[in-house]
């Protein structure tokens, strides 16, 4: 976690019923670790199920039940287009580059 209080996680490779949890379970910790603020960096993620945008859902609640924001980050293309189709884009907050965390 930075000094300003964002942590990001990194997600990558693939997501569905198997390791969609584990999205949640980082964002607690980060949650736990006292992130104000959580950027999901998205770059590396080739599939999600709905298993998976469901994660990202309660991740959202979690984090802003604690007082925290949650963004998306670096979103590929093919993963934009399923955010668009279920209009979770209106949900998330999603940015182009990666906030300055280190």
């Amino acid at each position: 976690m930075s000094t300003d209080g964002t942590a990001t996680i990194r997600l990558s490779d693939e997501y569905d019923v198997a390791n969609a949890p584990t999205i949640t379970r980082d964002v607690d910790a980060a949650i736990a670790g006292g992130a104000t603020s959580i950027v999901v960096d998205m770059a590396s993620v080739v599939f999600m199920d709905s298993t998976a945008l469901g994660a990202l859902i309660e991740a959202k609640k979690r984090a802003e039940a604690a007082g925290a924001s949650l963004v998306l980050s670096d979103v590929p293309q093919n993963t934009a287009r399923l955010l668009q189709l279920t209009a979770l884009d209106q949900v998330f907050t999603v940015v182009s580059t990666r906030p300055d965390t280190d």
